[in-house]
């Protein structure tokens, strides 16, 4: 039996420090923190008593009993009868620049029954054929172990990364902390300034004509932003968009609480839209053309509206 669960959205942050980029990061703190991963069951055993929870799921986010803030994900190779495991832990789809590498927290619970795992990455989608190892051991060192592998191997593609419990009559496994960093394809960002169409509509200075344009002077306020080009009524406070030039999924972050997004193609109209209630929120717009999109941003207090180039 295979069980395949796939959350349709993601909840990640990006940061950068210098040219190394974080473009995946996750400590399983938030509430949702396994939305937009692919989680497979693909042994089909029977936990053995007192592991019921993992009946049904492959992984799934775990705590410290005596400190429910320390949250990680879990997965078991504990059955009756005994078996190999076979749960599959998998990313969304991150793009890589070049010098790219993964670390992580890996955790046995027992270590007289130390679980092992693998890493494996997928260039084409999140079936299980899709991987190809990049790492594996066959028994995790006991206690916590903050573990770094390179992804140069697949750098400037974009890349599902698994982690797969594979170990036979073991026990559990904690994973905590994942990050995959970067250092971005200048290429990319290059191709937003190329498209440089706030420019382009300088040049069919209509608006200043009309002097209605004035209104839409505030686009080439933001012609100074080559990554996020605001074209907003209102700021909204500690606001973020990235990537951008996108390929598919892009980050919204601010200090103010994002009510929700809408998405306006080139005629006017909502193409997108999705209510967040959050602070931070992943979009995937892999089903847009390429082209020139205006993302409206409401908060309780401001609507701001900014350009992406999907690419």
């Amino acid at each position: 039996m295979k069980n395949i669960y796939i959350l349709p959205m993601l909840l990640f942050s990006i940061f950068s420090f210098g040219q190394l980029t974080v473009v995946l990061e996750n400590d399983f703190q938030a509430e949702e923190a396994l939305e937009g991963y692919t989680l497979i069951n693909n042994d089909g055993l029977t936990p053995t008593e007192g592991l019921e929870v993992f009946e049904e799921n492959a992984w799934y986010v775990g705590y410290n009993t005596q400190n429910e803030e320390e949250k990680y994900v879990v997965s078991t190779s504990s059955y009756d009868p005994a078996g190999q495991s076979d749960d599959w832990l998998i990313t969304p789809m991150v793009s890589l620049g070049t010098e790219s590498k993964i670390s992580y927290k890996a955790l046995p619970t027992d270590q007289n029954k130390k679980d092992g795992y693998q890493i494996l990455v997928s260039t084409t989608g999140t079936e299980i054929e899709d991987f190809e190892e990049v790492y594996s051991i066959d028994e995790a060192e006991y206690g916590w172990q903050e573990l770094e592998h390179s992804l140069a191997a697949y750098d400037n593609m974009d890349v599902y990364i698994a982690f797969r419990n594979n170990s036979t009559d073991k026990f559990l496994l904690l994973i905590d902390d994942i990050k995959v960093e970067t250092i971005p394809n200048d290429d990319d960002t290059d191709d937003g300034d190329d498209t440089d169409d706030g420019d382009d509509t300088d040049d069919t200075d209509d608006g200043d004509d009309t002097d209605d344009g004035d209104d839409t002077d505030d686009g080439d306020d933001t012609d100074d932003g080559d990554n996020t080009t605001s074209i907003s009524e209102n700021e909204i406070k500690g606001f973020s968009l990235y990537p951008n030039p996108v390929k598919d999924i892009f980050t919204i972050k601010a200090d103010v609480n994002i009510e929700k997004i809408e998405i306006v193609n080139n005629l006017g109209q909502i193409i997108f839209y999705k209510e967040i209630n959050m602070l931070i929120s992943a979009i995937n717009i892999n089903n847009l053309t390429s082209g020139i999109y205006q993302v409206k941003i409401y908060t309780e207090n401001a609507i701001g509206s900014y350009r992406i180039y999907k690419h």
